[in-house]
């Protein structure tokens, strides 16, 4: 049975702000994870985790001095979250 990549990109979305297209994929950072951030979405900077809704994106942008994320909120549109697709051996 053939499978996408489970860590694979899982979607997409538009900064209402700059028109921009972002993707974002499923988190393997176990500080996100842990802060609740299940996301990851690529910047010029490296991955940052975030939270992705319909609307909006909770993007960690910095990490305090108690080692808590620092989060700003993005106003996103059009989130689109890619199909998974499973094709069957034949």
């Amino acid at each position: 049975m053939l499978q996408v990549e489970q860590f694979g990109e899982m979607g997409q979305f538009i900064l209402s702000d700059t028109g921009h297209t972002r993707y974002f994929r499923v988190s393997r950072n176990p500080w996100g994870l842990e802060n609740g951030l299940p996301h990851e979405i690529d910047t010029i900077d490296g991955p940052r985790p975030a939270r992705i809704l319909a609307t909006v994106a909770y993007v960690s942008i910095d990490e305090d001095e108690c080692g808590k994320p620092v989060i700003e909120k993005w106003a996103i549109r059009r989130c689109h979250k890619y199909p998974c697709y499973e094709e069957k051996a034949k």
